[in-house]
């Protein structure tokens, strides 16, 4: 079983999610960001960050929040993440600076159970 280039292991592919994923790539031929996402952390896909020389300056839209994206790349350093979810929302938060669109819900998932939501430095 496959969905949009995944191979899906046999012990997941009674997966209710699995199936519904597969259901809506089939009709729609393309799934969300939020899904595949969702599809790569429940596969273990491990995402890689490539752009380590990567600075904020005073134009780019997450320079006021320069310190949680140095709290983020600190913990990309120290690599030493228990789940691959929480590596992968880790490399998509520090993309999200990258790309100009900070995406919370994985900076919030990245920074763990000490960082409060509403709690922005």
């Amino acid at each position: 079983m496959k969905i949009l280039g995944y191979i899906i292991p046999k012990e997941l592919r009674e997966n209710n999610f699995i199936k519904s994923l597969a259901k809506q790539a089939d009709e729609k031929g393309e799934l969300t960001f939020n899904q595949i996402a969702a599809l790569q952390d429940i596969i273990g896909v491990e995402l890689d960050f490539y752009d380590w020389d990567f600075e904020l300056k005073e134009d780019c839209p997450g320079y006021t929040n320069r310190s949680i994206y140095e709290r983020l790349l600190e913990k990309m350093k120290r690599d030493n993440f228990r789940k691959t979810g929480t590596r992968n929302a880790c490399v998509r938060g520090l993309n999200s600076f990258v790309e100009g669109t900070l995406k919370w819900k994985y900076i919030d998932k990245a920074l763990g159970l000490n960082y409060s939501y509403n709690r922005r430095y």
